[in-house]
């Protein structure tokens, strides 16, 4: 018999090709969110630092510049983080939709590749099958053969 060949094979090879593509993109966009909340927690490392030594400054002599130019600092740094906070917002959602899209093709993959399995299997189930069925006519023709020359000696 003939050896297996799946006609979708290439349909299969195609849509694990996809996959690992959409894997790649699902570990950049992993990687962006990790750099985004790296600089968000950068900036928030910057703003305690800050509202600390306001703290500290408080407590002592007050400079109207100083305070002036720290306060406009302060509104700086909180607008940044604001902002990095839909930075990661963007990139976390990003992620989430790569994400989904690498299950739908997985899935996909899955699904053709349990296609192929079955085949595979009922291609070997019939090959079984052809093999049993080729052995036993040749059990039954060396039985008949066995058999003629006891039928001829009988008959003598």
């Amino acid at each position: 018999m003939k050896r297996f060949m799946f006609r979708l094979e290439r349909l299969l090879n195609w849509r694990r090709r996809r996959k690992e593509a959409q894997s790649t993109v699902v570990a950049r966009a992993l990687e962006e969110l990790s750099a985004e909340r790296h600089r968000l927690d950068t900036l928030s490392g910057q703003h305690r630092v800050m509202q600390n030594g306001l703290r500290r400054t408080r407590a002592g002599l007050i400079d109207p510049r100083q305070q002036l130019r720290t306060e406009a600092h302060d509104a700086w740094l909180r607008d940044r983080i604001d902002r990095q906070d839909v930075r990661v917002a963007d990139a976390d959602e990003k992620l989430s939709a790569e994400r989904r899209t690498l299950s739908a093709l997985a899935r996909d993959e899955k699904l053709i590749g349990k296609l192929r399995e079955r085949r595979a299997e009922e291609h070997r189930i019939e090959t079984l099958r052809m093999e049993t069925q080729e052995m036993d006519e040749i059990g039954s023709v060396r039985h008949q053969q066995e058999r003629q020359p006891q039928m001829n000696a009988d008959e003598r």
